[in-house]
């Protein structure tokens, strides 16, 4: 098995129906106000907030493994940004999953103004999930949390692609804790004027 982290390949399901979901929801709400969609088609969005709920929670706790294989690596100020926005997007992701089942369950207008109300909440958790992969993305471009994981794969020679750590991060000098200072442009060019 390799020592490569799940979380990078599980992130991604719940961050693709956050940004999804909001223009089905809609369409689907659509729809039923305009007597061109059955009720019952609203329950396909209440399933796919629910798939993105559980999925968010799954990648939350893989994340929680995945801290621990960098803690050491990468400043903890950035994990936490990363966990606190994680929790955001999990938490609203099931109070939107409750919100879709009663507007499901309800009769007459309430369930379709309780479905309008879940729908323009996905389009805020939609901004949660971006912001929390923003976080993300910083913890491996900027911080280099992935020649952590690499240095260690290298390390356990389990990876099949290393080179038993002879190679060097290009994201973060770890000898330093910090990132690599920019190269310097060639002798003789100087930098546009702005």
């Amino acid at each position: 098995m390799s020592d490569l982290p799940l979380h990078p390949a599980i992130v991604h399901l719940p961050l693709g129906l956050a940004l999804i979901l909001p223009l089905l929801a809609a369409m689907v709400l659509l729809g039923w106000r305009e007597a061109l969609l059955p009720k019952r088609a609203w329950w396909m969005v209440v399933a796919l907030q629910g798939v993105l709920f559980v999925s968010a929670f799954a990648s939350m706790q893989i994340g929680e493994q995945a801290e621990h294989a960098v803690g050491n690596a990468v400043p903890h100020a950035a994990i936490s940004t990363h966990e606190d926005r994680a929790k955001a997007f999990t938490i609203t992701s099931g109070v939107l999953l409750l919100l879709g089942l009663v507007a499901g369950a309800s009769i007459d207008r309430r369930g379709q103004l309780l479905a309008g109300i879940t729908t323009l909440g996905m389009v805020a958790d939609a901004g949660l999930g971006v912001y929390t992969g923003i976080a993300g993305g910083e913890l491996v471009y900027t911080h280099g949390a992935a020649a952590a994981h690499a240095s260690k794969a290298g390390k356990s020679g389990k990876s099949g692609k290393s080179d038993g750590g002879k190679s060097k991060s290009t994201a973060k000098d770890p000898t330093k804790g910090g990132p690599k200072p920019p190269a310097k442009p060639p002798a003789g060019k100087s930098k546009p004027k702005k």
